[in-house]
């Protein structure tokens, strides 16, 4: 072996054997992986849950009566505002069930526009929802909807996106809640 050979091979011994002296007295020093110290005080003690656990009734928040009305104003509002020019007057059809007589016949009554050159649709969401007024036979809720209007400009779709309220006049008949008006604000 020549003496450059030599060389290269005590210097990666050493270096190593730094590195080995230098860890053993960074452990040796530091607290790693020694037991904590007791003398002092006590370790906590973790107690798992009982379980014997019993649990009150909590009575709902809205009465069941309220979350139907609220239910059928946040469906309608959805339903309703949401329209497509290829399936037009498709969003009143499906909300001709959860109306009362009279706001059926308005709907029924509505002429809309059939003839549409290009695409347009109304996606609605509802987002939150306001109970104004309730009683046992009426509601008044407003509803925060999210709207996102496509059209086709020039062969491309161009999205919208706007929030609008919806107020939603709701009578009770037959233990059903049927919306009896409503008012884009």
């Amino acid at each position: 072996m020549d003496a450059v050979k030599r060389k290269k091979i005590i210097i990666i011994a050493l270096v190593i054997i730094i590195i080995a002296v230098a860890l053993f007295f960074a452990f040796k020093l530091t607290d790693f992986g020694q037991k904590p110290d007791t003398k002092g005080g006590q370790l906590p003690e973790f107690k798992p849950a009982s379980a014997n656990l019993q649990y009150k009734e909590v009575p709902p928040i809205v009465s069941n009566d309220e979350l139907l009305a609220i239910q059928t104003a946040l469906n309608f509002a959805e339903r309703y505002g949401t329209y497509s020019s290829d399936l037009p007057g498709e969003n009143i059809k499906q909300v001709l069930g959860q109306c009362s007589d009279k706001m059926a016949d308005y709907l029924k009554k509505l002429e809309m526009d059939y003839k549409a050159t290009s695409y347009m649709g109304i996606t609605t969401k509802s987002i939150s929802h306001k109970v104004n007024r309730i009683s046992a036979s009426q509601a008044d809720i407003t509803v925060q909807t999210q709207r996102q209007e496509t059209k086709s400009v020039d062969g491309k779709l161009v999205s919208n996106t706007l929030y609008q309220d919806i107020k939603i006049n709701l009578v009770k008949s037959d233990k059903q809640w049927l919306v009896d008006a409503v008012y884009w604000q």
